[in-house]
């Protein structure tokens, strides 16, 4: 019997859409729960994620490997330091940020905006490193 490295790709792909979905609903209905029940889902999810990270990750050859940890060593700080400016320059609108009803909320909507702008910076830098190699761009290749 193949073990979990050989399913197909897409079946990752929905096993992590899933994983993300379960996330959503479990960590929405927690309000008014012990903090302690929180931790451990959270723990069980980190857990889950990361070994269909890994499991992702050994499935990929060298350039792929390569385009991911190029894509996120430049990309995702550079866009984190542009989303900590725009907070900063108060580029953003702040009404929402107003809005917060506990420390907490702000809390996560900070969070949430930097995790937002790291995938994002990360997606243009892999986008951008795949499309280097793609075409020549004077290097003679």
């Amino acid at each position: 019997m193949p073990g979990l490295r050989h399913l197909p790709t897409p079946v990752f792909w929905i096993a992590t859409l899933a994983l993300g979905l379960v996330m959503g609903m479990a960590l929405s209905s927690l309000r008014g729960a012990p903090p302690l029940l929180g931790a451990l889902l959270g723990l069980l999810i980190l857990l889950a994620g990361g070994s269909l990270a890994v499991l992702l990750w050994r499935r990929l050859d060298e350039v792929a490997r390569e385009a991911h940890k190029w894509a996120w060593y430049w990309g995702a700080p550079i866009a984190l330091l542009l989303a900590a400016l725009t907070l900063f320059l108060e580029i953003v609108p702040s009404e929402r940020l107003l809005a917060a009803e506990s420390r907490q909320e702000l809390f996560f909507l900070g969070f949430g905006y930097c995790a937002a702008a790291q995938m994002g910076g990360y997606l243009i830098a892999w986008i951008g490193w795949w499309i280097s190699r793609s075409f020549d761009f004077g290097t003679g290749r």
